[in-house]
């Protein structure tokens, strides 16, 4: 269940509004108290949640806080109240990928070259920390107002939707999947570059 607005987590980031839901989570605009600043924040949902995936996400989400590199959203901090997952990002204006590219249905070969460089930049960047995004889809990834890609479910979301996986009967974006990963359900970097 989304939570309230106004819920404040860990007495530093406000949640202000419900930008969008998944799956397995709520995404919401929020603030930080103290700088006023923006922030992104991720509410995994607990039925989705049991003792020993919110363990798992939560040493993940030790590995991610403070990467950072310009394609990719920084994990500031996260929150585990024993029931759900809060995990909280800088703020990034973005719109997500599907929407960009049916925005701009013309291309040229310099626009896509540059597109496709920063997300391979960014699926570099991730595996020599030894973080895999798990699934770049249209859902996954942004492009910024001055057309800089933006990977933006890094890691935790695949993580949950691989806990789960047995007892979900459609995803809808599935046809991003590896086939790989859909019959092992296995991760590697080059189930990224499928992606």
């Amino acid at each position: 269940m989304a939570v309230s607005t106004q819920f404040v987590i860990k007495n530093k980031f406000e949640i202000q509004h419900l930008l969008s839901e998944d799956l397995v989570s709520f995404c919401y605009q929020g603030r930080q108290l103290d700088t006023k600043q923006n922030v992104l924040i991720w509410q995994y949902k607990a039925d989705m949640l049991d003792p020993k995936l919110a363990k798992q996400l939560i040493k993940r989400a030790e590995r991610l806080i403070g990467l950072s590199n310009p394609h990719c959203l920084m994990l500031l901090d996260y929150f585990y109240d024993g029931n759900t997952l809060f995990t909280i990002y800088q703020h990034e204006d973005y719109v997500p990928l599907e929407d960009y590219l049916k925005d701009n249905p013309t291309w040229d070969l310099k626009t896509l070259w540059n597109l496709v460089t920063q997300l391979l930049e960014a699926m570099l960047f991730l595996e020599s920390k030894g973080v895999g995004s798990g699934a770049v889809h249209l859902n996954s990834v942004g492009v910024s107002k001055n057309n800089r890609i933006v990977c933006t479910k890094i890691d935790l979301h695949i993580t949950v939707l691989k806990h789960i996986w047995s007892t979900v009967s459609v995803i809808d974006d599935c046809v991003f999947y590896p086939p790989e990963w859909l019959h092992r359900q296995e991760r590697h970097a080059t189930h990224d570059i499928y992606s």
